[in-house]
């Protein structure tokens, strides 16, 4: 994420046509911090700071949460697989047939 962040302050600096200088001064911070940051120095400034830096070049700045990706629901429709085959288990055949047939495989949540 603070490579992210970076890379977008440079960039928004290169389209403002900032001078490093100017880039620090509204950042708050020297120039050559600017030049240390550009050249992938980021790792010392804590997340928040970065995030300031993009507030300060007029960006807004947010989180987003998104549910993971699919291979990682993978353990969990699994186990749900065995539970809906003990449960088919304790059906009449046909009815534990169609609940077994109409439910995805493990395999199908998986890359």
């Amino acid at each position: 994420m603070k490579a992210q962040i970076a890379a977008e302050v440079s960039r928004l600096v290169q389209v403002k046509k900032l001078t490093q200088a100017k880039a620090g001064a509204l950042l708050g911070i020297y120039q050559s911090e600017v030049s240390r940051l550009f050249k992938g120095h980021f790792r010392e400034y804590p997340v928040e700071r970065l995030m300031n830096f993009l507030a300060a070049m007029g960006q807004g700045v947010g989180i987003r949460f998104r549910p993971p990706p699919s291979w990682a629901a993978a353990p969990v429709a699994s186990k749900i697989y065995d539970l809906v085959g003990a449960l088919a288990k304790t059906l009449p055949s046909e009815k534990s047939e169609l609940l077994q047939n109409s439910w995805p495989q493990p395999a199908d949540f998986c890359c």
